[in-house]
């Protein structure tokens, strides 16, 4: 039953004034009919927009499961950069070793080099002289310039120089 109260008030005696409702229908009022059927309508438009359809709520689950790997891709990203620079960290420090090592032994055989022995075992035993200055040919030459080799070295049956040093 739609029915409403409406406060009216009359008065009853000499001058004293009560409040009464008085019960007013509005189910054949076309207003009130027209009211009722926009707030209706509105209710179930609200409630149709709150609910989700299966195509929404598809989306936001494919996109939540992407970023879920998106963010699995980047952690993992991070982690493996991080063991790089660290591999790198190492790798420098190696190499800064052995260029130490390496200076150290060049240093070493170059002490060990006496030019002086070279020379005169070339020319004691080897019976090798220093080249007069006819002797030498002077040639310019790029840096981009390459020697080819047309006939192989002929072995000789003599003994090498480096043999007179390794004993």
């Amino acid at each position: 039953m739609a029915a409403t109260h409406k406060n009216e008030s009359y008065i009853q005696g000499n001058t004293v004034r009560k409040n009464v409702r008085v019960l007013e229908d509005h189910r054949n009022d076309l207003q009130y009919q027209i009211q009722r059927q926009e707030r209706k309508e509105r209710r179930r438009s609200i409630a149709q927009a709150e609910r989700m359809s299966l195509v929404y709520v598809l989306f936001l689950a494919a996109a939540a499961v992407m970023l879920v790997c998106i963010c699995y891709q980047f952690l993992t990203l991070q982690t493996t950069m991080k063991k790089n620079i660290a591999n790198i960290s190492s790798l420098r420090v190696q190499v800064e070793e052995m260029k130490a090592q390496n200076d150290f032994n060049l240093t070493r055989i170059e002490e060990s080099v006496d030019l002086n022995q070279i020379k005169q075992i070339a020319g004691d035993k080897l019976g090798m002289k220093e080249a007069d200055a006819s002797q030498i040919i002077n040639y310019d030459y790029d840096a981009s310039d390459y020697v080819r080799q047309y006939k192989s070295v002929p072995e000789g049956e003599k003994p090498s120089v480096l043999d007179y040093f390794s004993k």
